[in-house]
């Protein structure tokens, strides 16, 4: 699932991060790091996939899209899309919750970010 641009622009400055300092993270240059924010370049799956297993706190939610919720239904990511996870996402969470003693932070903030949206499409 490609990301789009303002999602990576909104992720770093949710997180206070500078350009540097994500690219410094993902092993890129800055100028990478503009190119991604502007909208020439995707970012890479596997770099995705290292700031979602990031240690540091971030919150990545920006970054995860849509939430698939008990039932299976998908919840609006605030960007006026809604896309489905995929198994790959789902299984990668899971596994998360399980290996990372954070994981029950990240699915709080998660599930508030959902209960935001869905009280504001009432």
């Amino acid at each position: 699932m490609a990301v789009k641009n303002d999602r990576v622009t909104f992720f770093r400055r949710l997180n206070k991060l500078t350009q540097d300092d994500l690219a410094e993270f993902l092993g890129v240059t800055r100028s990478f790091i503009s190119q991604i924010e502007n909208g020439r370049v995707d970012l890479p799956f596997s770099a995705r996939q290292q700031i979602l297993e990031n240690d540091r706190g971030w919150d990545v939610s920006p970054l995860v899209g849509d939430v698939i919720v008990g039932d299976g239904s998908t919840v609006n990511n605030g960007h006026d899309q809604t896309v489905s996870a995929d198994a790959g996402l789902v299984a990668a969470l899971r596994e998360a919750q399980a290996q990372n003693a954070k994981s029950q932070e990240h699915i709080d903030r998660l599930l508030a970010i959902i209960e935001g949206f869905q009280n504001s499409q009432k």
